[in-house]
């Protein structure tokens, strides 16, 4: 994970936080696979609330976050404990009731569509290296 787009778009943006659900932003973020989730990215901490099916694999193999279990009540006891204003999230994976919800926990707060793919766009070491090593295997089945 590169962390210079990231950065640039708290500034540009004055974010808070950004609230992903989508699996994309999850796994490049904190290099776990899951169907669920949501990831909170903050300048200083980073929280990853996950469903009972990933929660022991999410704990022991995650990067970067700090890893919760998913519930109304989870979301809402780590809202609660923070002062959000501007909240950035990525409208093209969010659900209109995902959305709502998230309204419904930060009512005070503004939120701002920030694209996670340009998020994703550079890529560190690790990351060339899984392009490259699937770009190669793809060769040998051809």
């Amino acid at each position: 994970m590169d962390s210079k787009i990231l950065n640039k778009t708290f500034e540009d943006n004055n974010l808070d936080v950004i609230i992903s659900s989508s699996e994309f932003t999850r796994f490049w973020y904190t290099n776990i696979q899951s169907s669920a989730g949501y990831l909170f990215i903050e300048k200083e901490q980073s929280t990853l609330l996950v469903d009972p099916r990933y929660i022991e694999y999410a704990r022991k193999a995650a990067k970067n976050v700090d890893v919760l279990l998913f519930d109304k009540d989870a979301l809402k006891n780590l809202v609660d404990s923070k002062k959000y204003k501007r909240v950035g999230i990525e409208q093209e994976y969010l659900t209109v009731s995902g959305l709502a919800i998230l309204k419904e926990i930060i009512p005070e707060a503004e939120f701002i569509n920030i694209s996670g793919s340009k998020l994703r766009m550079i890529k560190d070491e690790r990351e060339q290296k899984l392009l490259l090593d699937s770009a190669q295997l793809a060769l040998k089945a051809l």
